[in-house]
């Protein structure tokens, strides 16, 4: 008998554990279906590498808060681009909760050294890329050439088909020249001038379907003057650029976008 009731329990036992299981696992998977956008915008971001201090919804906006330096630094506006870029493809999934979004970055003291507020328009993700491995090989050797009349270094130059943001064109410059009206020329042409060349090369014939341009610009000692990132099809461009730096893409439509105002949002 005392057997009997020992084997009995432990099939009780066994039936509420499998019961639990089925609980967690259904609690789980509802969880997941009711997830906000804040929730599931905070995973992309983590899953591509920006550490976002907070990211929450607030009466129908969504906040995402980012910790940099003092004076901001030149993986911000990457951040920065991902986050509208996020943001976008959430609300055309469907997914309810967020109009509006706003972007805070604080320096290590606390201080906003960046504040974006804006509506928020959906658009489609874009669809799985090939990385075309001879992609920017014809336009490579009449790049350098260009830039080393007028004293600038072409760095790298590739593309990377990315899972999440897709086919991006990334490139960097070095300048050579001393801070001045000649270092500005320099920069001019690693900004827009080089970004005019390779959408006049991608895009022109149909070549590449290229979904972001990714420009870096440094001294020649490995430290960043400006970081420039082009989304073609909103027309935004984002720009970092370090102290005593001119804003020399600023003071012209950069190349190769259609006319009218860019966004730098």
């Amino acid at each position: 008998m005392k057997h009997r009731r020992l084997v009995l329990l432990s099939v009780c036992v066994a039936v509420l554990a499998v019961i639990a299981g089925v609980l967690a696992a259904s609690l789980g998977s509802a969880s997941a279906e009711t997830a906000g956008a804040d929730t599931i915008i905070g995973r992309n971001l983590e899953a591509q590498g920006i550490k976002a201090t907070s990211v929450g919804l607030q009466e129908g906006g969504l906040e995402v808060t980012l910790s940099s330096r003092k004076g901001g630094a030149p993986e911000d506006t990457w951040a920065r681009t991902v986050i509208h870029r996020e943001a976008a493809f959430v609300a055309a999934s469907g997914d309810p909760g967020a109009t509006q979004l706003g972007i805070t970055i604080l320096d290590e003291q606390g201080n906003v050294i960046y504040r974006y507020e804006g509506p928020i328009e959906p658009r489609a993700r874009p669809s799985a890329k090939n990385n075309p491995l001879d992609g920017l090989v014809g336009i490579e050797t009449d790049l350098s050439a260009q830039a080393q009349k007028l004293g600038v270094v072409l760095g790298s130059l590739s593309l990377d088909a990315d899972a999440s943001q897709g086919l991006v064109v990334d490139a960097s410059a070095s300048v050579t020249a001393s801070p001045g009206e000649e270092r500005d020329l320099q920069i001019q042409w690693a900004t827009v001038g080089l970004l005019g060349e390779l959408r006049d090369y991608c895009e022109g014939a149909g070549r590449l379907d290229v979904d972001l341009y990714r420009l870096t610009v440094d001294d020649g000692n490995g430290n960043v003057l400006v970081s420039y990132v082009v989304d073609p099809r909103t027309r935004s461009v984002r720009a970092w650029m370090a102290s005593g730096v001119t804003p020399v893409w600023s003071q012209s439509q950069p190349a190769g976008l259609p006319g009218g105002p860019v966004a730098a949002p």
